[in-house]
């Protein structure tokens, strides 16, 4: 496939995000837990996931730094959010975590999840 500009080919990319329905899958699942686990979380800390996708690694950073702590999510892909505010419903465990998405499409996204003690 070919591209105009970089512009067409960053938006074709967002549009690949968004339209995904099938993207977690055991490999992502696992990949986000141990990334948590070498993290090494505790409870009570504020933690920031950019690029969260659907989520994996924030719900699994949720569940360490509990209801004292927070977790805020953030991407690009408005419908890779809107499954992970599927997956937290309306989970009390979730109460301080918070999804944030703008849809830019001049934005590269790399997965990192960085805490603040």
């Amino acid at each position: 496939m070919t591209y105009s500009s970089l512009s067409d080919y960053k938006q074709q990319i967002l549009n690949d995000f968004n339209s995904r329905t099938n993207y977690e899958n055991e490999f992502h699942t696992r990949a986000a837990r141990r990334l948590v686990q070498l993290s090494k979380l505790q409870s009570g800390q504020q933690v920031l996931d950019i690029a969260t996708g659907t989520g994996l690694a924030a719900i699994a950073a949720a569940m360490v730094v509990g209801s004292t702590g927070s977790v805020l999510g953030t991407d690009f892909a408005l419908g890779m959010l809107q499954q992970a505010k599927q997956k937290i419903g309306s989970s009390r465990i979730f109460r301080n975590y918070v999804l944030f998405g703008k849809q830019v499409s001049q934005h590269s996204n790399r997965l990192i999840l960085l805490f603040f003690p």
